[in-house]
């Protein structure tokens, strides 16, 4: 955490920047809002969910008894409305309703991705990806974004096309 702090304090002095951002507590606090968005929860009452559940997309919490998608974790009214809505849902290109492991993988990324780009919108506003800080406190969190497959070059890419992992192996050419 220190050398966290001492690397924003670098870079405050190096761009002229001035935050808020600075102390343990701050930092510890943007770390912890970071690997909370990358926690899978309920849309509707937030308690964290298995993220690899075997069967249907189709859930119901257990704890609020919402029925929800869990590709785009939109909200339905019941069963029967959930159920068809994951056969339509555009994050479900296979229509089914035990979509393979990678069609759950990949939707689940584009959601973490959107809450922590969320995260930081929040605390540096409109140009979060210009802000210097965005940067550093993804790098911190880079254990945690490696555990959701995300590289922190990801979250600074573009919002529609997010560019590959770091360690992702190179695509090969034809």
């Amino acid at each position: 955490m220190d050398a966290l702090i001492r690397q924003l304090q670098r870079v405050n002095q190096k761009g002229g920047q001035t935050c808020d951002m600075m102390g343990d507590e701050r930092v510890g606090s943007g770390l912890r809002r970071i690997a909370d968005a990358l926690t899978l929860g309920c849309p509707n009452c937030h308690v964290a969910l298995d993220p690899a559940p075997d069967g249907c997309a189709a859930m119901r919490c257990g704890s609020c008894s919402k029925y929800f998608c869990f590709l785009c974790f939109n909200i339905q009214r019941n069963n029967q409305d959930c159920h068809a809505h994951v056969r339509t849902c555009p994050s479900n290109p296979s229509r089914d309703l035990f979509p393979p492991r990678a069609v759950r993988e990949t939707a689940q990324k584009k959601l973490r991705l959107a809450a922590v780009r969320g995260v930081l919108s929040a605390a540096y506003g409109l140009h979060w990806r210009q802000h210097a800080h965005s940067a550093v406190l993804l790098e911190g969190s880079r254990a945690v974004l490696k555990d959701s497959f995300i590289a922190p070059a990801e979250v600074l890419g573009d919002a529609a096309t997010p560019v590959a992992p770091a360690d992702a192996p190179a695509p090969q050419g034809s």
